[in-house]
């Protein structure tokens, strides 16, 4: 099995942290508990993953397909999400403002969990 291969796993209080997962694959995959604290993750492949209390807080999930079946109690504070894949599902939160995420399950990366009508770092898209 490749280093980076983890579909179809249950993955129970792993520590990733700061770790090169680029393109790693952790489709299908059941993660509780897991720290992924500033890795790596560009392309890595979140789809159908479920995700439990997992804390992704700095980390870099540019380009990423985060098309999970479920995230429950994670912590994205400080991620990146430039170009990473949410899925056609409705977009929550302040879609004028640039640092929403395009996402389901997710507002934004510098104030996940909300509200967005009083956020200090609110910038408007520019065309």
């Amino acid at each position: 099995m490749s280093q980076k291969e983890f579909a179809n796993q249950p993955l129970i209080v792993k520590n990733f942290s700061y770790q090169n997962l680029s393109c790693a694959n952790f489709e299908g995959a059941y993660l509780m508990a897991c720290d992924f604290r500033g890795a790596f993750l560009t392309g890595a492949n979140f789809h159908n993953a479920t995700l439990v209390t997992c804390d992704f807080r700095g980390a870099d999930l540019r380009q990423a397909n985060m098309r999970v079946r479920s995230a429950r109690s994670c912590d994205f504070n400080h991620a990146l999400f430039e170009g990473a894949d949410f899925g056609p599902e409705e977009t929550i939160g302040d879609t004028t403002c640039m640092h929403n995420a395009q996402s389901s399950f997710l507002r934004c990366a510098i104030n996940p969990m909300g509200p967005c009508d009083r956020c200090p770092e609110y910038e408007a898209i520019s065309n």
